[in-house]
């Protein structure tokens, strides 16, 4: 495969990652941002029209006169609203804002659906026009080629703070993006977040966070306001690092396996999207601790292959490992211009105390399991049902590629009081493999805080994954 494809390949899955977020497309399930606006789009059409009367202040005077109006036209086809722009004398606006409230049209369309348009026409006023004219149902000419219609603006943020950097991931100083697309109603505030893409997991709270303090102007289109989704990367740069868009390699342990391997290169490899390995249940319960060390690939398209576990303390660290490393991203190493393949080592320490990200969180939650005080809440038990903030579809194992199977895992988790899924437990999959695939996926789910009686809570719930062979 050439290098041209292969930073291509990169790009792609960089951009389905995070920028596309900024098309947001059917991770969102709304389309296309910018069908919104280009898909099937047409402007209201006249149908009918009523002659402004000629004022009778000035009948019989041969006096001319004209005035623009911009009017909202509804779902409906009539006219809601109208208001002056401008006109040649005040004796003839009353006229007009009373002739265009009586039009009809036929609706506009956005993207397909009826919807409200904002248009603006020119009145002109001449005492034989308007005779002639009244006539006829018809809209002239010399009327409907003055009629048009102002650009619409999108959403745009107006003032808010950028997020405060995450304290869970500050003994690593690991950079990262949140892509988020925001839901902006037609006075300008904020309805919903959807989450599409995160470098890392820890970093979506703060972002959601912040997003809910920011003020927005809401879309517009003339004197139309209208809702909208507004695209967003929010970005994370750890205090006293470089400001370079990607991770260092040391930032999650992870070393180049032959020194000789850094010859010639001219850009080191850096990390896109990390994703940390599960604590195995049954050994988090016992208290077991240990490392896992693996080697692996860092392809010219930024996937992680060819894994190998060379120890592990317990084989069940090892194969947790392996499978977050799946589901890690690179931004490959390159020589010239040329991205190639890169063979590094990683350690994962495996610890119920420490600075590793959720390790307070899953230490009280393990007291609480242990000492048998963990509520056995449900979703049933919520104030409302819970909100899916992030979700993150399995990575389907690359062991099991060749094999082409498939196969289902059932996981068993716990929400805590921040929304973070913690404590996975495969409690069945159709093969091992597909279980901790499952169980990493889970994991780095985010939801909205579960609340009983207004209260944040832990809540048990269980989930279940089935899995097909790439295409």
């Amino acid at each position: 495969m050439s290098a041209e494809r292969n930073g291509t390949m990169f790009r792609s899955r960089w951009r389905l990652i995070s920028w596309a977020l900024v098309s947001a497309a059917t991770v969102l399930g709304g389309g296309n941002l910018q069908a919104q606006w280009q898909g099937v789009t047409a402007a209201p059409q006249p149908l009918t029209w009523v002659p402004p009367a000629f004022p009778h202040q000035v009948a019989g005077t041969r006096q001319k006169g004209w005035v623009r109006l911009s009017f909202i036209v509804a779902e409906s086809g009539e006219v809601t609203s109208a208001r002056v722009v401008a006109s040649s004398d005040k004796v003839f606006e009353g006229a007009a804002s009373d002739s265009i409230l009586k039009w009809r049209f036929l609706p506009g369309l956005i993207n397909g659906s009826k919807a409200p348009w904002c248009l603006e026409v020119t009145v002109p006023f001449t005492e034989a026009d308007l005779a002639r004219w009244a006539r006829s149902p018809t809209l002239p000419k010399k009327v409907s080629g003055t009629l048009s219609a102002p650009l619409r603006t999108r959403a745009a943020k107006v003032s808010g703070n950028d997020p405060d950097y995450p304290d869970s991931l500050l003994p690593r100083g690991l950079g990262g993006e949140v892509g988020a697309v925001l839901f902006i109603d037609a006075s300008g505030r904020l309805q919903d977040v959807k989450i599409a893409a995160t470098t890392h997991s820890d970093f979506i709270n703060p972002a959601l966070a912040a997003i809910r303090h920011w003020s927005f102007k809401p879309a517009q289109q003339g004197d139309l306001t209208l809702p909208d989704k507004y695209a967003v990367l929010a970005r994370f740069r750890c205090l006293g690092l470089a400001l370079n868009r990607f991770s260092p390699l040391s930032a999650a342990n992870i070393s180049i396996a032959n020194p000789q391997d850094e010859t010639g290169i001219s850009k080191p490899a850096s990390i896109v999207m990390l994703t940390d390995p599960v604590y195995p249940y049954d050994l988090l319960l016992a208290g077991k601790t240990g490392d896992a060390r693996a080697e692996f690939t860092i392809g010219t398209d930024g996937s992680a292959g060819s894994i190998s576990v060379s120890s592990a303390a317990d084989p069940a660290f090892g194969r947790a490992l392996a499978a977050a490393l799946e589901c890690c991203l690179f931004d490959p190493a390159q020589i010239g211009h040329t991205p190639t393949p890169l063979r590094v080592t990683t350690v994962a320490s495996f610890a119920l105390t420490g600075d590793s990200p959720g390790a307070a969180e899953r230490a009280r939650l393990v007291e609480q399991v242990r000492g048998g005080t963990l509520p056995a809440y449900t979703e049933k038990d919520l104030d409302e049902p819970l909100n899916l903030r992030f979700q993150v579809v399995p990575a389907y194992p690359i062991e099991l590629r060749s094999k082409r199977l498939s196969g289902a895992a059932a996981i068993e988790f716990i929400v805590d009081i921040e929304g973070r899924c913690r404590l996975a437990r495969i409690v069945q999959a159709s093969d091992e493999r597909f279980g901790w695939a499952a169980a990493t996926a889970v994991e780095r789910q985010v939801y909205d805080p579960p609340r009983r009686h207004g209260q944040p809570i832990d809540v048990r719930m269980t989930a279940s994954f089935e899995f097909q062979p790439p295409q």
